[in-house]
């Protein structure tokens, strides 16, 4: 898979001694029209994640840009970009200020570009991807879902739906690690059963991916998606 990545350290505006570890994400094969500006904790477990337009990374070099979760924009010193964070379901009081090094955003920018140039985007969509997406909206009750890969830090993003032809079947939707999505169905029992065990366990479900590598899933995100469906 196509992808760059920059690390950063972000100095908070209200306590710039303490610096923040984040990551620059660039995967034109997921989605060719967007960045990501990810936290990580401790351990190496993505925590935080802020998806936005790829333009609006040149386009904050010059100006302040943004009216959604992502702000960005220079500062009076040259050397830093301030981005402007507010978590989802926040408010502009929550809104999380941090300076960003100019230098480092603009290498990373400049690759992005390189990489996909601009109207160029659509020729990275995975149409088999998208008709996927569309065989699996036959489905209610969808909840997206984060998954950890085994033996590294990526994550990816998955969904769990209660499918609309048989209430004891849950769809899954996961993006594969070479990238086309695949769409399979089990039963909503054995998928409670597994929970179970994982939260008297590690609290790790494990998901066995057809013609791919096992993911986790964390035990209480599928609790509250079974709960929703009255099954656990």
């Amino acid at each position: 898979m196509s992808e760059i990545a920059t690390g950063l350290l972000l100095l908070a505006k209200d306590n710039p001694g303490v610096p923040i570890a984040a990551t620059l994400v660039y995967a034109p094969e997921v989605d060719p029209y967007a960045a990501r500006l990810v936290f990580q904790d401790e351990r190496g477990f993505e925590v935080m994640t802020y998806t936005f337009a790829r333009d609006l990374l040149a386009a904050g070099l010059r100006a302040q840009v943004g009216i959604g979760d992502v702000r960005i924009g220079p500062v009076a010193n040259d050397d830093w970009l301030i981005f402007t964070l507010t978590p989802e379901g926040g408010g502009a009081g929550d809104a999380f200020e941090a300076f960003a090094p100019r230098e480092q955003v603009v290498t990373f920018t400049a690759r992005c570009f390189r990489l996909v140039a601009a109207n160029d985007e659509h020729e990275w969509i995975d149409w088999d991807r998208e008709v996927s997406r569309l065989i699996g909206a036959g489905s209610a009750c969808r909840t997206e879902v984060r998954l950890w890969e085994v033996d590294g830090w990526r994550t990816r993003m998955g969904s769990l739906a209660a499918a609309l032809d048989d209430p004891g079947l849950v769809v899954i939707q996961v993006p594969t690690s070479y990238g086309p999505v695949v769409t399979w169905r089990t039963l909503a029992s054995t998928l409670a059963a597994q929970t179970a065990q994982a939260r008297a366990g590690d609290g790790w479900v494990r998901l066995e991916v057809p013609g791919d590598e096992t993911l986790l899933m964390q035990a209480d995100a599928v609790t509250a998606f079974l709960a929703a469906r009255g099954v656990a």
